[in-house]
């Protein structure tokens, strides 16, 4: 229901002029569930004036109470989109996000999204990518922030607090300075040493001048060998400038 309520404000003025509402949502959620791989959605039904999906399924995730609308300029689609719940295994998030989304060209201008966890925990961010199937998606720019709680690190499986440091150094050392930063390296040591207790704010940015191609990202890792990390993560990031800040204490 809180899903309806803010997308209601978010989306209202985007149905004001639609002669059939229904059909108008319908291929609104088909055009918004196009953008995401392997999703098994409830037919979209229009409530109050907004366009909403009871469930819909991703690999292992259950999402409800999905409440979304959209304009169309020549080419360009703006999208605002909330979701009252994801569960994924035994935790729940809440997602709003807006987004810019030209079709014929995959290109997507994430404005806004926030994760919102039940145990405090909460991504925020921004991004610019291009949509183009798995081979040919490109990131262009990714900045977010993650309030890192103990009860997340667990979920996630992640941590590196029982990696010796100079492990760590090791991996981070494997990166040139373009790729990151010396304060990044310093905060990352700091996070990791700290980690699965770990509470605060991770900030992350990553900027690809002329964008780098997600499967580059990922093959590094798919043929990876696992006594050689940091030649790994050096070439998942080639063309990539990363910066990270911890930022401990509770958010």
């Amino acid at each position: 229901m809180r899903a309806l309520v803010l997308c209601a404000a978010l989306c209202a003025p985007l149905w004001a002029t639609a002669q059939d509402a229904q059909t108008d949502c319908t291929q609104s959620a088909n055009a918004v569930l196009s953008i995401l791989p392997n999703i098994d959605a409830d037919a979209p039904v229009l409530r109050a004036g907004v366009c909403t999906i009871a469930t819909a399924r991703i690999d292992d995730a259950t999402l409800s109470d999905i409440a979304f609308g959209w304009t169309e300029a020549v080419g360009v689609r703006d999208v605002a989109v909330t979701i009252d719940s994801v569960d994924f295994g035994a935790r729940r998030f809440e997602v709003m996000a807006t987004f810019q989304y030209a079709p014929q060209t995959g290109a997507l201008n994430l404005q806004g999204l926030v994760i919102s966890g039940d145990d405090g925990s909460a991504v925020r961010a921004t991004g610019e990518m291009i949509l183009q199937g798995v081979e040919m998606s490109v990131l262009q720019r990714l900045n977010a922030q993650v309030v890192v709680t103990p009860d997340l690190l667990g979920a996630l499986q992640l941590d590196a607090g029982n990696a010796p440091r100079a492990r760590v150094t090791d991996v981070l050392n494997g990166l040139d300075a373009r790729q990151l930063d010396r304060q990044s390296r310093q905060d990352i040591l700091r996070f990791t040493g700290v980690m699965p207790d770990a509470r605060g704010r991770l900030d992350i940015s990553l900027e690809a001048n002329g964008g780098v191609a997600f499967a580059q990202m990922g093959l590094p890792f798919v043929r990876a060998n696992p006594d050689d990390l940091p030649t790994t993560l050096s070439a998942a990031l080639r063309g990539i400038q990363a910066q990270v800040r911890w930022n401990p204490g509770r958010m």
